[in-house]
């Protein structure tokens, strides 16, 4: 096996290892900030004794976001596991790594997404809806710290108004992710493809 192709497979297994990290870093931050904002509506509601119309949107924004990050962040931490494993193992041997090591390794890599795929697809799925939750939410946040300053002290408009611009780069960087994985699976699609003619028509001829 040529130094190209280590070298692509390198970059394949530290990219994926790298992009799930990030996915688990999207969900964490989904995870706390819908609840955060889901107790400060509750207390603004509980402060105002009556029902309001803004503050029940971000609840559902919000509670969405929680909902969301828990099991994107379950299925993150199950596909790290997997890829940690390959990873270790090519660090291990990657001094010395010879055509059957690195041969080994793409038929790991090969299973651990034959075994995975609906996993990783869940993950993109989940990527892409919370990039929208992150860029609806930071955008409630932009509208209400532009729409009437009077109402709020201006120190607190520009904290939400930082806040929503933040919420939005993060939902739009969430959304390249999830662009991203699509893109590895079609790659990986192939493969298998690939992989289960050569498997088929072994069995033909051992057949």
């Amino acid at each position: 096996m040529n130094e190209q192709k280590t070298h692509q497979f390198r970059a394949e297994l530290r990219s994926f290892f790298a992009i799930i990290i990030f996915n688990m870093m999207f969900a964490a931050l989904a995870l706390g900030t819908g609840i955060s904002v889901f107790i400060t509506q509750i207390l603004a509601m509980i402060e105002a004794e009556t029902l309001l119309f803004i503050p029940i949107l971000y609840m559902i924004v919000s509670a969405s976001a929680f909902i969301l990050g828990f099991f994107w962040l379950i299925v993150s931490a199950e596909l790290l596991d997997g890829i940690s494993d390959i990873t270790s193992a090519y660090d291990d041997i990657k001094k010395n790594a010879d055509d059957e090591h690195i041969t080994d390794l793409i038929i790991r890599l090969l299973a651990q997404y034959r075994s995975k795929k609906t996993s990783i697809q869940r993950m993109t799925l989940f990527a892409t809806i919370g990039g929208i939750v992150f860029i609806i939410g930071g955008t409630l946040g932009v509208i209400l710290a532009l729409a009437d300053p009077l109402l709020t002290p201006a120190a607190l408009d520009l904290l939400q108004l930082g806040g929503g611009i933040v919420n939005i780069g993060i939902g739009i960087a969430s959304l390249m992710i999830s662009r991203y994985f699509r893109g590895y699976t079609r790659v990986w699609d192939r493969r298998l493809q690939k992989t289960t003619k050569v498997e088929e028509q072994l069995m033909e001829k051992l057949g």
